[in-house]
């Protein structure tokens, strides 16, 4: 039989399950969602609390729960077949446990390992530098709750559909004896950016999502590899992004799988609500202060994201492009960040090998702290980015932040706290070396020298000091573990 770990180490191969029976068990266990996005356009979260319940009876009602969960495997395969126009992959269900879960199942279950999983979201708002929970929003968020126990995620190709799988997971639920805390809905949002080309996935304040994701399904690295070998070779740059990422930096050993093959991942969900109105005055007063006007006024919002809104990467070109934006790029082109700043949302959250020369010997690579993510926005109805510019909405829009990894701490965390709300990443350690502020877009706490960057004018202009935080609001999270489906089909047996 292949190793577990054997097998994480290199991409998987799901096709091969047809003559490949140690493949087919691996996928059978896994949930869906992790190894590759659900995509469906409409998602429901439901948040569930375990209090009162004694351990047999929350073993009971995940055992019950477990006919439900989608694998991996059907996933796949379903996709597959589904692939056409007019065709329905039907609904996607995921079942995710908080610490809260496993200490009520007690001496039922082995608690996964990852210290920030056992800790919670909650505990971690000093390091994150998230708002009190008691500022969080409401529904499952809303001061006097407890922390989620919980979740269930239910994924479908329509609004309609999730309802209908919403109100039957709610009314079995409420008769079960466990306690709906909330519901978030997600709604994906498309934009069209050039005649002819796609409608492309898009968050509120309007820029392409999703680029970028780390890849372990040797399938789609097929793919991904013959569009890279489209693109034209950036100027400048001599390395690329590469999108393979071991599988294993997503996928661990479940502790309580009752197969050797049973595996998981941990999960970290954060509902982040965009001030959009807010975000859009500020893209057009950097703008100003930078002095650009007309066509070039886009440039100033691409400075702050990395990319303009169709994906173009500012460090590639001064503006949007006619063509499919390229993904294949790197800074080093860029080593002033003269082009795409140091504090760029994406030059920060994804630095594409500039931290490592600076990292000692025995630092965790560069590359590790990525995480595979499943977000997707929030807010009633569906925007029409173009006709309501001047009337963007102010608030009650967002992200649903979803992503799955091997490591809490090492890969959502670092990221957040080291990357995005570090003013001194990336200078600012160096004597001399003026620091780079917060991410304008994620970036959370500092003072108000953090919270201001500096931007370039132009060649043989001096920098510009202009603040850029503060658009977007945490309202409420938690941390998941998503467990082999063998162990929820006979936990407390």
């Amino acid at each position: 039989m292949t190793d577990l770990n054997t097998l994480l180490q290199s991409p998987i191969r799901w096709m091969s399950q047809a003559t490949d029976p140690d493949m087919r068990h691996f996928l059978r266990d896994l949930q869906a969602n992790i190894l590759k996005g659900h995509g469906r356009h409409f998602t429901g979260n439901i948040f569930v609390s375990f209090e009162g319940m004694g351990a047999q009876a929350v073993a009971r009602l995940l055992r019950d729960l477990s006919g439900y969960v989608t694998s991996a495997l059907q996933q796949l395969c379903t996709a597959r077949s589904s692939a056409g126009p007019g065709f329905d992959g039907g609904p996607v269900r995921c079942l995710l446990l908080g610490a809260g879960a496993y200490r009520a199942l007690g001496n039922l279950a082995t608690m996964p390992g990852d210290a920030a999983f056992q800790a919670g979201m909650r505990a971690r708002q000093v390091a994150l530098a998230d708002p009190p929970a008691e500022e969080w929003g409401e529904g499952a968020w809303r001061p006097g709750n407890p922390a989620p126990d919980a979740m269930i995620l239910l994924a479908n190709s329509s609004f309609e559909a999730v309802t209908r799988d919403l109100e039957a997971a709610e009314g079995w639920l409420n008769g079960s004896g466990a306690r709906v805390l909330g519901v978030e809905r997600g709604r994906a949002q498309f934009r069209t950016f050039r005649p002819g080309g796609p409608a492309e996935g898009v968050e509120h304040f309007g820029y392409v999502d999703g680029r970028s994701q780390p890849l372990f399904l040797a399938e789609d690295l097929k793919r991904e590899a013959a569009a890279y070998a489209e693109e034209p070779a950036p100027a400048g740059a001599d390395t690329g992004f590469d999108p393979a990422f071991p599988p294993s930096q997503f996928i661990l050993a479940d502790p309580n799988a009752r197969t050797e093959l049973g595996a998981g991942s941990y999960f970290v969900f954060r509902k982040l609500e965009q001030r959009v109105r807010a975000f859009k005055r500020r893209e057009e007063a950097l703008a100003e202060a930078l002095g650009l006007t007309g066509t070039k006024a886009a440039r100033a919002g691409a400075m702050a994201v990395g990319r303009f809104e169709d994906g173009t990467p500012v460090v590639l070109s001064d503006n949007a492009t006619e063509a499919a934006p390229p993904n294949n790029f790197s800074y080093a082109n860029d080593p002033e960040g003269m082009r795409c700043p140091f504090q760029a949302h994406i030059r920060k959250t994804n630095p594409r090998g500039e931290s490592t020369p600076k990292l000692p010997p025995e630092a965790p690579a560069e590359r590790s702290h990525i995480m595979a993510r499943r977000g997707i926005p929030f807010g009633d109805g569906v925007r029409d980015f173009e006709a309501d510019a001047g009337q963007e909405p102010e608030g009650e829009v967002g992200l649903l932040f979803m992503a799955y990894m091997a490591s809490i701490e090492g890969q959502f965390e670092f990221t957040q706290q080291v990357w995005a709300n570090n003013p001194r990443f990336l200078r600012g350690l160096a004597p001399g070396e003026v620091p780079t502020g917060i991410d304008p877009v994620i970036g959370q706490g500092g003072d108000e020298a953090a919270r201001t960057q500096l931007w370039p004018a132009g060649e043989g202009k001096p920098m510009v000091p202009f603040s850029f935080a503060d658009f977007v609001r945490m309202q409420g999270g938690e941390y998941f573990f998503a467990p082999s489906r063998s162990f929820l089909r006979e936990v407390g047996l």
